[in-house]
Order: C-alpha cells, then structure tokens, then sequence
C-alpha cells in the first residue's frame, strides 16, 4: 500500500511541502489531527505545522491568505477529511477568520488542540 502524503506549512516562509505524517500505514487517515512525524522546513529550518490532506497553499504573495491558514491553524483547525460534511468551509481571508473562530467551535475540521506559531516552530 502506498502511503499518503500531508501538507505541512511554514507560515514565515510561507511555504507547504508534501510529506508523510507517520511511518505506520495503519495510521494513515484523511482524518489525521496531528502528525506523529515532524519536518522542518527547507528554507528556515523551523518546524513545519501539520495542515492535512486538503489544505491548498496561498500564493506566496498571499499575505491574508497566510493570515487566515495560521489562524486557523493555531486554533486548532486541519484541512482533514474528504470534504463531505455540514460545517461551512474555512475562510481563505484574514478578515474573515477571526469570526469564524469564534463562531464556529464546534466545527467538523477543528481537529486538534491550540497552538501559538512562534513557540511551536522553534520545538526541535
């Protein structure tokens, strides 16, 4: 079986890279919350945040777009899943992020606990 590739970002960067997030197949899910592996990032070398499977990169030239995907990350949303589900789609602008945490707590992709982007990307 070959094994699936996730997204992980660098919102310093603001870069994604294709990797795996465990080394056991079994534990392969489009469901994954969190990566038991950890990459760091080709250009910084900073940790690398685990998106999930459906997260689709900004523009570098994106700066809300990158706003928005660190937010929501830090907050405890992945792009995990296939897609089918009832809980509205994560925005793709800053302005519109902020609302959406807060109104959205219970949401289908909030997947995994709240992080703050600068202590997590300097854990070795």
């Amino acid at each position: 079986m070959e094994s699936f590739l996730f997204k992980f970002a660098c919102f310093d960067c603001r870069v994604s890279f294709k990797k795996p997030a465990t080394n056991n197949i079994k534990e392969y899910s489009a469901h994954l919350p969190e990566a038991v592996l950890s990459h760091k990032c080709m250009i910084c070398g900073n940790k690398m945040a685990f998106m999930g499977r459906q997260f689709q990169s900004p523009q570098k030239s994106d700066l809300s777009g990158w706003k928005s995907a660190q937010l929501l990350w830090e907050h405890g949303f992945r792009f995990v899943g296939n897609g089918f589900h009832n809980s509205p789609a994560l925005p793709k602008k800053k302005p519109d992020t902020l609302a959406f945490i807060s109104e959205n707590k219970d949401h289908n992709q909030k997947v995994s606990f709240s992080v703050d982007w600068e202590v997590y990307k300097a854990i070795t």
